[in-house]
């Protein structure tokens, strides 16, 4: 609630959060530790089926790029 408080929610074109502000916010949203953990390493499946590799040596590189694509550093393809 106080992390509400801090965006002024009042005043639409103030600025809300910084990055690191809203990564932390985000972070809040999920209920458990294991909700938040199964989002951040999700099932190999999925990350094949995102980026569509076939080397399962690659698996580390692409959950990287899925980390950098969940927090917004790097743009989705």
């Amino acid at each position: 609630m106080n992390m509400l408080l801090k965006a002024n929610l009042m005043h639409p074109h103030g600025r809300k959060f910084s990055k690191l502000g809203f990564l932390r916010f985000q972070t809040s949203l999920y209920d458990t530790t294991g909700d938040f953990m199964a989002v951040l390493f999700p099932p190999t499946a999925q990350l094949k089926a995102k980026y569509v590799y076939k080397n399962c040596v690659t698996v580390p590189y692409y959950w990287m790029l899925y980390v950098l694509d969940m927090v917004g550093i790097r743009k989705s393809k």
